[in-house]
């Protein structure tokens, strides 16, 4: 069993997305769920629905507020997508419409969201293979050349 590495997913692919078949020839880009753009949706959609509602939302809202969030941060994009038997083009007002009124499109975005596998980097098997820098500026596998911590200075 390898240690962990910091330096394991590929950051960019957290809000950008990666592409899922979902069924047929059907594909959603789904980004993981605990990316900033999600979290600043759910924040000022929350902010939003509770100034709209009051404190207490109903079902029917919470879900409408879970879509939405999703529809914004999660469901980038999608590919051969139909709405009663008619290509669909990607907004995120259909996202939300889809999510709210589509359990199986919604449990398939929260599983992909939430599995990391998606956005492990590619590159990573060849990393392991050669010395790259560490935390403290070292190339791993290399002797230090002094205990001395240096500053940066190209700031």
């Amino acid at each position: 069993m390898s240690n962990l590495d910091l330096n394991a997913y590929d950051a960019d692919k957290f809000t950008d997305g990666v592409w899922f078949t979902v069924q047929g020839d059907s594909r959603l880009r789904i980004a993981y769920a605990g990316n900033t753009v999600y979290k600043k949706a759910r924040r000022r959609l929350e902010k939003e629905f509770r100034r709209e509602h009051g404190n207490s939302l109903t079902p029917d809202q919470e879900i409408s507020l879970n879509a939405q969030s999703i529809a914004e941060g999660i469901l980038k994009d999608w590919e051969n997508i139909n709405l009663d038997g008619k290509d669909c083009p990607y907004s995120v007002q259909k996202a939300a419409y889809g999510l709210k009124n589509n359990p199986k499109l919604l449990g398939f975005v929260l599983d992909r969201a939430n599995d990391l596998e998606a956005w492990e980097r590619e590159d990573i098997e060849d990393q392991a293979e050669k010395p790259s820098a560490s935390l403290d500026g070292v190339a791993s596998g290399s002797k230090k050349a002094s205990k001395t911590p240096t500053a940066n200075t190209s700031e």
